[in-house]
């Protein structure tokens, strides 16, 4: 039971990178063909990453966490995870690159990784959980 619950958590888990990794891809293509076609690059990454948030809710939902709730509960999750994924994102960068003073690919990269793995709690135990189960999932984790 225990293996099956492992392999069961890292197919979810393969699924969740597999969609933020498309989602990641949508955001910059959008980007590129925007740039391309003359907008200004901070208009053209403030529209990809709408593109890249839509594209990710939907395979996050739909995908990876094969969740059945209705938009109307996990679109305001998801638009809060969001925010609290960017203040985070936002937040580590400055401590590790200012404060600490690492050098910016390595406190994006390490920034990054912290922010993909509380992605993945806050979607599991927030965005995607079944309404009325909150306490018997959280209680068995």
């Amino acid at each position: 039971m225990l293996r099956m619950l492992n392999s069961a958590r890292l197919a979810e888990l393969f699924r969740f990178i597999a969609s933020g990794g498309t989602a990641t891809l949508s955001h910059w293509l959008t980007m590129a063909l925007l740039i391309m076609a003359g907008t200004a690059p901070s208009m053209a990454t403030a529209i990809g990453a709408v593109v890249g948030a839509v594209m990710n809710y939907l395979l996050q939902k739909a995908y990876a966490f094969r969740s059945s709730n209705r938009h109307r509960f996990a679109l305001p999750r998801y638009v809060a995870a969001c925010v609290l994924l960017w203040l985070a994102n936002l937040l580590l960068f400055v401590l590790l690159h200012r404060l600490l003073t690492l050098p910016v690919v390595s406190a994006q990269f390490l920034t990054t990784a912290f922010v993909a793995l509380l992605s993945y709690w806050l979607y599991r135990h927030m965005v995607f959980i079944e309404p009325g189960i909150a306490n018997v999932r959280n209680s068995s984790d």
